[in-house]
């Protein structure tokens, strides 16, 4: 809704109007002020309704659901007086005073007004040429006053730009209502009109069936991506919600438009019909696509998915963010001891529950500091003795399971906690930070907020965790029970899987290397890390060794 402004004109009937300000005083040029009349006149947007809905809803835009005028809108006044119009296309533009917009005329523009019989008519975006664009002899209303200025109306074809294409496309007009206050001052108000109407297409939405027939099942995967109008030349104008919108006179012959999306690989087209002025009407571009998901697979900066299997176009390859290396089809849960689960992390689930349907690891490798190696602590201690401190303030502490893990068959480097791990890891590096403890701090997880800055997770994943035991076996061979006696020089598979499709993208490839986890032994001095040749875990120093970090999200 246009912004509610109130603006003070002072008018005398049969001498020039002056503006001052909100004081009653001399009128400049007048020396006779007899009878003169103060017009307070506040302009106000009726704002668009749904045409599905009798509830009022203006437009969106840069201020939500609230429109404003700013510094050099203008708006064209009209008075008339029985069938004549004594003052034609006034040109009154918004002028910001103190922090406040007031309507204000040309200086020394000659208005008379506040006589009987008067009627006021305002429109908006003001145009210089109003010549055959009001019909004086119809003023029973705006509509009619304004017909020829509203069926001419032509509203323009790119609207990208919102000051110049679609705010000025946006056709308001009002009749003004006027009301005598005790204290003389004459109380006029515009309720304005929009007599285009609107059409609101919303971002589009890609929902992923999966077709897996075995292992686990996996639930429906919904991204909400954006549009793209490059090949089209009616263009919307892209609102701070998302949304795009385009303004259409319904009087005249409804445009088309196109976007595509998905990296131009989906396109939606719509025509703009069937909708009354003043009047909104919704447009979601929606696809639902048969997808089987498989290791390698490429996970997009929009959360959409790619097959391993299609060459990728070179906009594709350069937003690509991760590659998936598990899903829940990848396991079947029977006669299993520790299958993987990703709601085993009950922080992850509980902070994005829809991140249910795998796991993908980043395109590019971190560093700390400009290092690609890296101590997992230099002084060190034991994480897990903070976990359990009333430093560590969780709101759903007790939810977490311990960071630090033995190593058999059931202990938690068997379970997915990367997630939750992480966030302990975060929280000790802030507590290190705060209490002057710097040196304490855990690089891999300092490595992960660096990384994170310059190379954002997909869109409405968990975002970059540092992966656990668990995690990295999965990444290096696949989901077994007992990882830490799980080991052998063919164990690679899933790791060449994933290399195929980084070289595919230009990433960079899981070497055969030593990868830090985020899960601690239970000793103070040691954490898991797995070595990406044989996919063995082994508890390492953390002061001790130096090796790589590779981040992974969920999604």
């Amino acid at each position: 809704m246009k912004r509610n402004i109130l603006n003070t004109l002072w008018m005398a009937a049969a001498l020039p109007l002056a503006f001052a300000s909100c004081q009653q005083e001399e009128l400049p040029g007048v020396t006779d002020t007899a009878g003169a009349q103060v017009f307070s006149i506040t302009v106000t947007d009726g704002g668009y309704h749904s045409d599905g809905n009798a509830a009022g809803m203006t437009r969106a835009t840069e201020n939500g659901y609230s429109t404003e005028f700013t510094a050099g809108d203008a708006c064209g006044l009209y008075i008339v007086r029985g069938n004549t119009i004594v003052h034609k296309n006034v040109k009154l533009t918004a002028t910001e005073q103190d922090g406040t917009l007031t309507w204000q005329p040309a200086s020394g523009e000659p208005l008379t007004g506040g006589l009987p019989g008067d009627t006021y008519f305002l429109y908006y975006p003001y145009q210089a040429d109003m010549e055959g664009k009001t019909d004086a002899a119809a003023t029973t209303d705006d509509a009619t006053f304004f017909a020829p200025l509203i069926s001419g109306w032509q509203p323009a074809e790119d609207q990208s730009d919102y000051a110049t294409g679609y705010t000025a496309s946006d056709l308001m007009t009002a009749q003004g209502n006027a009301t005598e206050s005790s204290d003389g001052t004459l109380q006029l108000s515009f309720t304005m009109h929009h007599r285009m109407a609107l059409a609101v297409i919303e971002m589009p939405t890609v929902t992923y069936k999966f077709a897996n027939t075995t292992g686990g099942t996996i639930t429906d995967y919904t991204v909400i991506t954006s549009l793209g109008f490059a090949y089209s030349d009616t263009k919307p104008c892209l609102m701070t919600d998302g949304t795009h919108r385009y303004l259409v006179n319904p009087a005249g012959t409804a445009p088309s438009i196109t976007g595509t999306y998905s990296y131009d690989k989906m396109e939606f087209t719509a025509t703009l019909s069937g909708i009354t002025a003043g009047q909104y009407k919704t447009y979601k571009p929606t696809n639902v696509i048969q997808h089987t998901l498989q290791v390698g697979d490429f996970l997009m900066a929009d959360g959409t998915l790619v097959s391993k299997d299609e060459t990728l176009t070179e906009e594709q390859k350069a937003n690509v963010a991760a590659i998936v290396f598990w899903s829940p089809a990848e396991t079947a849960p029977e006669s299993r001891t520790t299958p993987a689960n990703l709601t085993d992390d009950k922080i992850m689930a509980a902070d994005f529950p829809g991140c249910n349907h795998g796991l993908a690891v980043a395109v590019k490798k971190a560093t700390y500091n400009g290092n690609e190696r890296m101590n997992w602590q230099n002084p060190y201690e034991f994480v897990n003795d903070f976990q359990n401190s009333e430093n560590f303030t969780h709101d759903r502490k007790s939810d977490f399971a311990s960071i630090a893990s033995g190593t058999g068959n059931t202990a938690n480097i068997n379970r997915i906690l990367g997630y939750q791990n992480t966030q302990v890891l975060l929280a000790y590096n802030k507590y290190c930070t705060d209490s002057g403890k710097e040196d304490y701090i855990v690089n891999p997880a300092a490595a992960i907020v660096e990384f994170a800055q310059v190379t954002p997770a997909p869109a409405g994943s968990t975002g970059w965790f540092l992966p656990s035991a668990k995690e990295l076996h999965i990444l290096c061979y696949k989901d077994v029970d007992d990882v830490y006696n799980v080991y052998n020089s063919s164990y690679i598979q899933t790791r060449d899987i994933v290399n195929t499709s980084l070289t595919a993208t230009d990433g960079d490839n899981l070497e055969s290397l030593i990868y830090w986890s985020s899960s601690e032994y239970e000793s103070n001095s040691r954490v898991f890390a797995l070595f990406f040749q044989t996919a063995s875990n082994d508890y390492l120093n953390k002061n001790g060794s130096m090796n790589r970090v590779r981040v992974v999200c969920a999604f």
